[in-house]
C-alpha cells in the first residue's frame, strides 16, 4: 500500500510525462478511488504543484517568461481571468490571450504544446481541444466577434438559452474565425 506522499509523487511524475491526466486514469494507475485521487490532486493544488482541470489535472504552468505584462499578445487589451486562453510551449514558455478569439486566432501563428481555455462559467482551465465554444452571444466582451467557452457542452446550452449564439467545437471555432477574419480578394 502506497502512501499519501508515494501517490502525490506518482501523480506528479505522470503529469511530467502526459501533460494533463485525468482522474480516472489517475485511479486506475494508482489502484485507488476517484475520491482518493480528488483529496491528492486538492493537496497538490494548495501546494501550488498542479492546477485541478475539468475531469482531471495539469502541473502549474510557468510564469510567463516573454511576456511579463496581462496584455494579450494579438490585440494588446488586458487578459481577464474569466476569459484568459494560454498556449504553452515544449520550452515551459506561455503567452496569454485576453480570450477564446484572440487565442484561436493566435493558432494561426504559433503551435504550441498545450491549449488552455477558461471555462466562462467557474474560471477553471479546460484542454481547449475539448472545450465548447460560444460565439457570438448577445455579451459584451473585449473582442469581436465575441466567444466564451466552456468545460460542459451543457453549460455552454444552458447558456446560449439566455445569451444566443452559436456553439461550435475547437475546430468549427478556428474555421469561424479563420473566415470571419478572412479579407476578401479584389480581382
Amino acid at each position: 500500500m502506497t502512501t499519501t506522499h508515494q501517490r502525490q509523487q506518482k501523480i506528479l511524475d505522470c503529469l511530467k510525462k502526459d501533460d494533463v491526466c485525468t482522474i480516472l486514469d489517475l485511479a486506475e494507475l494508482l489502484s485507488v478511488s476517484t475520491m482518493t485521487i480528488h483529496r491528492d490532486l486538492d493537496k497538490l493544488a494548495e501546494q501550488g504543484a498542479i492546477v485541478k482541470v475539468h475531469g482531471g489535472a495539469m502541473l502549474r504552468l510557468a510564469a510567463p517568461s516573454s511576456n511579463p505584462s496581462s496584455a494579450c499578445l494579438m490585440c494588446q487589451q488586458n487578459v481577464r481571468s474569466q476569459l484568459a486562453f494560454v498556449l504553452q510551449f515544449d520550452n515551459d514558455e506561455q503567452k496569454q490571450a485576453c480570450c477564446p478569439h484572440c487565442g484561436l486566432m493566435m493558432l494561426n501563428m504559433q503551435d504550441p504544446a498545450l491549449m488552455l481555455a477558461t471555462d466562462f462559467l467557474n474560471g477553471n482551465k479546460v484542454n481547449a481541444l475539448q472545450a465548447t465554444y460560444l460565439i457570438n452571444p448577445a455579451l459584451k466582451t473585449c473582442c469581436s466577434p465575441a466567444v466564451i467557452s466552456f468545460a460542459s457542452n451543457e453549460d455552454a446550452q444552458r447558456f446560449q438559452q439566455g445569451f444566443g449564439g452559436e456553439l461550435m467545437n475547437f475546430s468549427e471555432a478556428r474555421v469561424f474565425l479563420n473566415n470571419a477574419h478572412a479579407i476578401p480578394k479584389n480581382y
